[in-house]
């Protein structure tokens, strides 16, 4: 699948570029109004993102004559959060509208949305009827015709096709059950109950027999690994970004006391919360306190998040008679309340802007105008930590305490040492003024 990014905000078409491509789409880019409706007409795409604040063209207009033209599928960006453009947007022919400042998650929806109901374009067989499609990155399932497909891509992305994947009923239908649950593990019973119609297999060892052969022609054969195993509990089909290290959003099931606990420890951390400071924010000031209530909903926490739902990760650490913090991996996710279901833990996946610098928290990463700059992940905390607090002057304590940790035994001038890291590899680099030195109480960004 192509993307066609119409976009004059450089940096805002480079971050939805980068994201569209670690999702597998291929992409191309352009800035000017007038050039991009002829290459649209010229030019294969499957999809165009447009936003509507063009030079030359506006995106309205673009699409108003598309529409004369073609039937591809447009979706609307915009800062202008106004019904009147939106409407116009929609009357002239987009399929949808988002307006920005937008989460890089449901864009990704809205996308797929939009593929799968388009009926006139598409990159399958021109005698595809069927459009009921789920697609998990390269892979591709048509139910109304119970078949399988992957996209290969040759000669560095320039050539692609598609191959049919043989697989018999059973097979088939395992594998749509898994993709259809992902990322939610199913165990054995369930896809007995499912795939089998609870009738018991001629063999004890049938489905494990047809997860292998759907290994043998899917993972195997095409090199990437879809299809996993949760140990002595079931399978899921789970793609991981081999760069990011990103996956799909898991719903995790909290109580409100669960939740508001957890809350509590994520915007405070990196710091230790002593047992009767969590007790009075979250229990209230008047509870009495009983010896196991917090540690009993801390206990509960771990399970459904440090063991549960296969995040292998530890969240919440225990300090010995001092208290309970969040471990800072933790800023890689945040938490989203969805009205009347519960919450649950979704990837943080926007970036930070200061002018023409770039940070992608996921990755530790930062860029200058598309250059890469190279930091340390202790660099990188510390630049991280001032961005997000732009404006705000931060003092050596703050930043040893957030960056180096409370337990730091060490030279106190070790911040001083990582500003000038940081200010040879950016500032002198770039010839660029970013971090700002405020006489005796610390240091402080600036955009100005």
């Amino acid at each position: 699948m192509k993307i066609f990014i119409v976009e004059d905000e450089k940096r805002i078409a480079r971050f939805i570029q980068l994201e569209l491509k670690h999702e597998g789409f291929e992409t191309a880019t352009e800035s000017n109004g007038k050039r991009a409706f002829e290459r649209i007409i010229q030019e294969d795409y499957d999809l165009v993102l447009l936003d509507v604040m063009l030079p030359e063209m506006d995106g309205i207009e673009i699409c108003r004559r598309v529409r004369e033209l073609s039937d591809i599928p447009i979706i609307m960006l915009t800062a202008k959060d106004d019904i009147d453009d939106k409407v116009n947007g929609l009357d002239v022919g987009a399929d949808d509208y988002m307006t920005k400042p937008f989460a890089v998650p449901e864009l990704l929806a809205r996308i797929r949305a939009a593929l799968r109901n388009h009926t006139g374009h598409n990159d399958f067989d021109d005698d595809d009827s069927d459009r009921v499609i789920i697609s998990v990155k390269n892979l591709t399932l048509f139910p109304e015709r119970s078949e399988a497909q992957m996209k290969i891509i040759h000669d560095d992305g320039r050539k692609e096709e598609r191959a049919k994947i043989e697989l018999n009923n059973k097979e088939y239908s395992l594998l749509e059950y898994l993709v259809k649950n992902r990322p939610n593990m199913v165990t054995r019973e369930q896809i007995l109950s499912t795939v089998w119609d609870n009738e018991y297999p001629e063999r004890e060892n049938i489905i494990e027999d047809c997860i292998a052969n759907l290994r043998s022609k899917i993972d195997d054969k095409y090199g990437e690994k879809y299809i996993q195993s949760v140990r002595e509990k079931g399978y899921n089909i789970e793609i991981w970004d081999k760069v990011y290290n990103k996956r799909d959003p898991v719903k995790v099931e909290l109580n409100e006391r669960e939740y508001f606990l957890l809350e509590y420890l994520i915007k405070n951390r990196p710091s230790i919360l002593p047992p009767d400071q969590i007790l009075q924010n979250i229990w209230g000031s008047n509870y009495i306190r009983k010896t196991d209530v917090l540690e009993n909903c801390i206990q509960s926490l771990r399970s459904k998040i440090d063991d549960g739902n296969g995040f292998g990760e530890t969240y919440i650490q225990t300090i010995k008679d001092r208290g309970y913090k969040v471990n800072s991996s933790f800023s890689k996710k945040y938490i989203q309340f969805v009205k009347d279901k519960g919450y649950k833990i979704i990837e943080q996946s926007c970036p930070f802007f200061v002018k023409d610098l770039i940070l992608f928290p996921e990755r530790f990463e930062v860029q200058f105008k598309d250059e890469p700059v190279e930091l340390t992940k202790r660099e990188y905390k510390l630049l991280e930590y001032l961005v997000r607090n732009k404006h705000n002057v931060l003092t050596r304590d703050q930043m040893l305490q957030t960056v180096w940790g409370y337990d730091y035994i060490g030279d106190t001038n070790v911040v001083d040492v990582y500003i000038r890291y940081l200010r040879s590899k950016i500032d002198d680099q770039f010839g660029e003024k970013y971090i700002h030195t405020v006489r005796g109480v610390g240091y402080v960004i600036k955009e100005q």
